[in-house]
């Protein structure tokens, strides 16, 4: 008997024991009792409650990053291709497939959404994700989702995932949405190869009629910019020798007006003074008499 009461004693005792429990630093403890809950953030240390069965506790690690993944091929090949398409293929919106693979990080914001919510958040959140690829891939082209990069795509990836979870009201926050690969399936990636050489091309092609465009264009504006300044310089200076030629007519012109005669002979002299010099021979005679003009037959 001393044996049974020890016995039933110590089994009592390690049954009472069963509410004791420790939360760690990086945890935080959800306690239930009788299946409703009672603590949602016990915090860090040494708690005691009821026993199991009575009392549940239930830790999660709300600094710590949780991830998961999609478009996993390793789950392909555990499938068998025969028996489901390729999680790693999605469907663009021209119709094309494309392989993608990504990695999903999130972590906990409410612990007690996140536990009760939902019965199983991981596998949620990885058909939430499968969803905002597909989503955002039926929103592009193939070539707008080879060509814009990973990171461009993982972002559009993560905020349409967010929207998603927001719905759920899980207590998850997603970290990141980082793409492993992002590729045409291998049946095609020839073909795809050979377009993103001619999309080169292309592009190269482009860009060298454009700089050629610019250069000309600006040889172009140049040359405008030199015959409008020209233009500019002559019109200035047609100006400024109209100006001098209308000073010096109005200063002779004030002149004749005060000595006639004075101011023809002077401007017969200086017109005779012009003129005399283009002459490569010339004769002098005196006024009234006759002119022969044969003497000058064999003037050079």
């Amino acid at each position: 008997m001393k044996w049974f009461v020890a016995a039933v004693i110590a089994g009592a005792i390690a049954y009472l024991a069963t509410g004791i429990y420790t939360v760690g630093t990086d945890e935080r403890a959800v306690v239930r009792r009788f299946g409703a809950v009672i603590d949602e953030h016990a915090e860090p240390g040494l708690h005691i409650g009821l026993p199991w069965g009575l009392d549940r506790v239930d830790l999660v690690k709300p600094s710590e990053t949780k991830t998961v993944k999609i478009g996993d091929r390793a789950t392909d090949r555990a499938i068998g291709p025969s028996l489901a398409p390729s999680l790693a293929q999605f469907l663009t919106g021209d119709q094309n497939l494309v392989i993608v693979e990504a990695t999903v990080q999130y972590t906990i914001t409410d612990p007690t959404r996140y536990l009760f919510s939902l019965a199983d958040p991981a596998e949620v959140i990885t058909r939430a994700a499968e969803s905002a690829a597909s989503t955002t891939l039926a929103g592009k082209s193939i070539d707008s989702v080879l060509t814009s990069g990973k990171d461009a795509l993982a972002i559009l990836i993560k905020d349409t995932l967010e929207q998603n979870l927001r719905r759920y009201e899980m207590g998850v926050e997603v970290r990141s949405v980082s793409l492993t690969e992002l590729s045409p399936p291998p049946q095609v990636v020839d073909a795809f190869t050979r377009a993103a050489s001619a999309r080169s091309d292309r592009e190269r092609l482009v860009l060298e009629a454009k700089t050629y465009a610019n250069e000309k264009l600006a040889q172009a504006r140049s040359e405008s910019q030199q015959r409008t300044d020209r233009a500019r310089a002559e019109h200035a200076r047609a100006v400024d020798l109209a100006r001098s030629e209308a000073e010096r007519f109005v200063a002779l012109l004030y002149e004749y007006r005060k000595a006639p005669a004075v101011a023809a002979a002077r401007m017969y002299l200086e017109t005779i003074a012009e003129i005399v010099p283009r002459f490569r021979a010339k004769l002098i005679i005196d006024r009234g008499q006759d002119v022969d003009l044969t003497i000058m037959r064999d003037q050079p």
